[in-house]
């Protein structure tokens, strides 16, 4: 009896090359951001903010009662400068939540000035945080007063850098010389956004 032998190749699939991938570090994203209290400045009496007045006595926190500014975000917001030869300042320390790329510090803002020649005002407000700094020369031509919406609010921004969880503080302050040509900033709606791509989408900036 003659046995024929053959060699088959069984392969029921095609042959298929799968890439091997590594998996790498698993990707970290950032904290939620941790915002300032009472930010809107409707809580009172408000404690979360550490206020001051250097000369004539005054107050910082407002209702609209008191001061009938259309188109505010709430009932209460800060009002900075509006006494001549006065010093005000409000400020609150807040964590920068870690493994963001780039955190900003966003607020509303009402300019109002009588002072004429901007490069001569001696009234200023300054926005800060450590070494990050804004400065507003207040003058007739800064005014932010809009005909068509009927009222002023703009928004305003302070680029903070990256968040690592350090403590930072954010610091509004306002100072006036001592003539008859009144300056007012206005100010509500304090908040922090995220630049990161990565941010949640509640904590990125518009």
């Amino acid at each position: 009896l003659k046995v024929l032998s053959e060699t088959v190749s069984a392969r029921p699939w095609p042959e298929v090359l799968i890439p091997l991938v590594s998996a790498g570090k698993p990707l970290t994203l950032p904290a939620r951001l941790v915002q300032p209290l009472n930010g809107g400045f409707e809580t009172d009496p408000d404690t979360a903010w550490t206020k001051a007045i250097v000369g004539p006595a005054g107050a910082l926190i407002y209702s609209r009662q008191q001061k009938p500014l259309p188109n505010t975000d709430g009932d209460r917001f800060v009002w900075l400068g509006g006494t001549a030869d006065q010093r005000k300042s409000i400020e609150q320390k807040v964590i920068l939540a870690p493994r963001h790329g780039g955190i900003t510090l966003r607020f509303r803002y009402w300019l109002y000035s009588e002072e004429r020649d901007c490069t001569s005002s001696a009234d200023r407000v300054l926005v800060s945080s450590g070494d990050k700094t804004l400065e507003y020369v207040m003058c007739e031509a800064r005014r932010t007063f809009n005909p068509a919406l009927g009222h002023g609010w703009v928004e305003g921004e302070l680029a903070l850098g990256p968040g690592s969880g350090q403590q930072v503080t954010l610091s509004f302050s306002s100072s006036l010389d001592d003539d008859d040509r009144n300056s007012n900033f206005f100010l509500d709606n304090v908040r922090l956004c995220s630049t990161d791509p990565n941010a949640a989408s509640g904590d990125k900036c518009p």
